[in-house]
């Protein structure tokens, strides 16, 4: 508990979410009965969380006609629940225009699976763009795409950024 009181000595348990990484500091002021005053603080370090993206096809033909978009999976993994993202927060392109969505309505819901595409028992999150969007910036021998989604928790809203690369053909 962030207050209260307690006649019997023991341990102090509490947790927190943490929807950043970064260097957090964790505070513990505490008052024993007589009022005379304690505490204490440590640092966390919080990493981002490891997240798969499947791209495909890899590499991609800006010729070819038979193909039309770049298929994206993000994968579930047991940090991270893939079918809690928002498909109206996705992001994908070069990195340079934050604001560019890609995934556009479709006769007013979004063109996204939610789905266990390898097969580990965990629904997995996938979407497609049009090769020749311009946010892609697709150009030969590669490009680097930036996939950027919120996901919505019980307790918060986790941000997921990761970089793919994609090798491009003419």
């Amino acid at each position: 508990a962030s207050t209260g009181s307690s006649s019997t000595q023991g341990s102090v348990l509490g947790t927190h979410s943490y929807f950043a990484p970064g260097v957090y500091t964790l505070q513990l002021n505490v008052t024993d009965k007589n009022s005379g005053p304690g505490s204490g603080a440590r640092q966390v370090t919080v990493v981002p969380r490891t997240v798969s993206v499947v791209v495909s096809p890899n590499p991609i033909s800006l010729s070819a006609k038979k193909v039309m978009t770049v298929d994206f999976t993000i994968l579930s993994s047991a940090s991270f629940d893939a079918s809690q993202i928002d498909p109206a927060s996705i992001r994908v392109g070069d990195g340079t225009d934050r604001d560019a969505a890609l995934v556009a309505k479709n006769n007013g819901s979004y063109p996204v699976t939610i789905r266990d595409t390898n097969r580990d028992g965990l629904k997995d999150f996938a979407f497609s763009i049009s090769k020749t969007h311009p946010n892609l910036g697709l150009a030969t021998p590669a490009t680097a795409l930036v996939v950027r989604v919120n996901a919505v928790t019980g307790t918060g809203t986790i941000v997921g950024q990761v970089t793919v690369s994609l090798t491009v053909t003419q």
